[in-house]
């Protein structure tokens, strides 16, 4: 014969303690991973201002001067309406995409 316990099962009271402590938990790790993700994308997007100051530094070593805002459409260019993140690319270590 099998005999039942008293407390064999979880009251009401019990199970929403359980659930405030959980939504506590999840109150206090959410600002932190979100900060978290702020400071990547910060660090992130100052690697890639540096990454993209190094490219104008040395493409101004390599031709005297800085690209043009857009090439114009004449003649004697190779590369019409090619813009100056374009000309970037061989500096950026882009070389695939250039080709």
């Amino acid at each position: 014969m099998r005999e039942c316990h008293p407390r064999s099962r979880f009251t009401f009271v019990e199970v929403v303690i359980g659930i405030a402590i959980v939504g506590v938990l999840a109150a206090i790790t959410i600002p932190a991973i979100q900060k978290g993700r702020s400071v990547a994308d910060r660090a992130r997007c100052s690697n890639q201002l540096r990454q993209l100051t190094l490219a104008l530094v040395r493409y101004h070593d390599e031709h005297g001067g800085l690209p043009m805002g857009v090439t114009p459409d004449q003649p004697k260019n190779d590369y019409p309406y090619m813009t100056w993140l374009t000309r970037l690319l061989p500096y950026l270590e882009q070389d695939a995409l250039w080709r």
